[in-house]
């Protein structure tokens, strides 16, 4: 139970701390990822930031709230929150009560490989399946107004970066040997080295043929 509550504790700190996602930025979010997604946080926070930018005096309000998004200490993360945790009806909010509970997601994750991507996907209010997002995307266009329209007209998402997998940390000692590491070579290991083939093949001065291995470490 202590555990439970910490975890608590520490959600509901970190929600507070969060810049609010005001309707209006949710709005442009939706646009964003109604024209161009699905999109990488990094590279929806790309189009943000080219919208604060671009954006003239006329959005001096919606460019305040995006810069306290961009500005926080870990943006993408909190990008991230504000997608996962917003939610809003269908139709005029101020009418609809105010039971979470019962409000569609809007936005939709999807994971391929180290990348999750976010599109616009918003849910009918039994959240089984996908609404028609015309008339969601008209009353935001309404609610943003044609100036903003206009600068998210002018937007294009950064390229998506590839991301390098993710390295196996160096062994410096196996089955009671020291190993000889070496940052000069590609396996981490001096003398060892990756064979087309996939294995490995530990190469020692004048040593005659020392065999191939399926690891860099019974290699080294």
């Amino acid at each position: 139970v202590a555990y439970a509550r910490a975890v608590e504790a520490a959600a509901e700190a970190a929600a507070a701390a969060a810049p609010v996602f005001t309707c209006r930025t949710r709005d442009v979010a939706a646009l964003v990822l109604a024209r161009h997604g699905p999109l990488s946080k990094e590279q929806l926070l790309g189009c943000l930031q080219q919208f604060v930018q671009q954006a003239g005096e006329e959005l001096k309000s919606l460019v305040t709230s995006l810069r306290e998004l961009l500005d926080s200490a870990e943006p993408s993360s909190r990008l991230g929150t504000l997608l996962c945790n917003n939610r809003a009806y269908q139709g005029d909010e101020a009418t609809q009560p105010a039971d979470a509970s019962r409000r569609a997601p809007w936005f939709k994750s999807s994971r391929v490989g180290f990348v999750v991507s976010w599109s616009f996907e918003p849910l009918g209010l039994d959240r089984a399946r996908p609404c028609d997002s015309t008339e969601i995307l008209l009353e935001a266009r309404q609610r943003v107004g044609s100036e903003c329209e206009r600068v998210l007209a002018g937007i294009s998402p950064p390229p998506l970066l590839a991301r390098a997998p993710a390295r196996t940390p160096l062994v410096t000692e196996a089955e009671g040997m020291r190993l000889h590491l070496s940052s000069n070579n590609s396996t981490g290991y001096k003398g060892v080295f990756k064979r087309a083939s996939g294995r490995f093949t530990p190469q020692h001065g004048q040593c005659a043929y020392l065999g191939t291995y399926d690891t860099a470490v019974e290699a080294a």
